[in-house]
């Protein structure tokens, strides 16, 4: 598994090969901020999980590639501190196959 800490000045998605789980620990103190998923045709099979590590009010929001979606949607917000989601890519889409409210 590969842990990555994501902020709103170190917002990229890297350093994991095929076929791995990524937890991407996310904090919004500072700032909301977006996160570009990788293009999910190229990863088949790879875990990614977001999870908001920061107090307050900004979102986190996930965001598809022009063309693919996250179960139907170009976008998912994480907005509570402990709020959690986890995706999978297939078939050029990301399907959410866990969800923690926090």
């Amino acid at each position: 598994m590969t842990t990555l800490d994501l902020n709103s000045y170190a917002n990229q998605i890297t350093g994991y090969g095929p076929n791995e789980t990524v937890l991407c620990l996310c904090d919004a103190l500072i700032s909301s901020f977006e996160i570009a998923l990788p293009d999910a045709e190229g990863i088949e099979g790879n875990i990614f999980t977001f999870k908001k590590v920061s107090s307050g009010l900004n979102t986190i929001t996930l965001k598809a590639m022009y063309g693919q979606n996250i179960d139907g949607s170009e976008t998912f917000e994480i907005t509570d501190e402990n709020e959690s989601v986890t995706i999978v890519a297939h078939n050029n889409k990301y399907y959410i196959t866990g969800y923690y409210a926090g």
